[in-house]
């Protein structure tokens, strides 16, 4: 499960892997069978103006820090992604850029109990949507989801399906392969998004 989970962000180039993210939701290259830069508005349109060629996309935070330039650039990558009533479900990013998001918001700090100060959040938000601290998300990336465009296709009997046990060859235990074979697909790249390159 781990393994896949480091898959969904990023195989590593592993044609025997799911489809990454940081390839399903990127700009003028081939992704399962389309090519964004025969299809330019299916292209996901990171940072950029609405409208910018394929080929000049980016997703990398201008500027990259956060402090300066953080919550304007997460602004766009979120409009970048919205269609009508179509918006992200949900935002995953690194333990870093979440401590820098709550940071940046202005805590209004209200007491209930006499015995008991809190002056943190329980749960982080961006125009509704929920902010995951991933820690299998790649350094200084967060990713902005429209879980109904993103499919995980699994082959029937291959769902984390457990062979018997038997005798390890190599050591005195029992083990049982356990097979996943599964894709991840994607409808309608341009409702997904990522800024990368994001630092203090």
């Amino acid at each position: 499960v781990d393994f896949l989970g480091e898959d969904f962000y990023d195989n590593g180039g592993d044609g025997s892997a799911v489809t990454s993210l940081s390839s399903l939701i990127s700009a003028n290259n081939a992704v399962q069978g389309l090519d964004g830069s025969t299809y330019s508005r299916w292209n996901s349109r990171g940072v950029s103006v609405r409208g910018t060629a394929a080929a000049s996309v980016s997703f990398t935070a201008a500027p990259t820090s956060f402090a300066s330039a953080g919550i304007q650039n997460m602004r766009l990558a979120w409009l970048n992604c919205s269609e009508g009533t179509e918006k992200p479900d949900a935002l995953f990013t690194t333990h870093t850029i979440y401590s820098y998001y709550e940071a940046a918001l202005q805590q209004q700090e209200r007491f209930n109990d006499a015995r008991v100060a809190d002056a943190g959040f329980q749960q982080l938000l961006f125009k509704s949507a929920p902010i995951f601290p991933d820690p299998q998300c790649p350094s200084g990336i967060m990713y902005f989801l429209n879980l109904g465009a993103l499919k995980w296709n699994v082959m029937a009997g291959r769902d984390f399906a457990a062979r018997p046990f038997i005798e390890d060859s190599e050591s005195n235990a029992m083990v049982s392969k356990i097979y996943v074979c599964s894709q991840l697909c994607i409808e309608n790249r341009f409702l997904n998004n990522k800024v990368i390159g994001i630092t203090a």
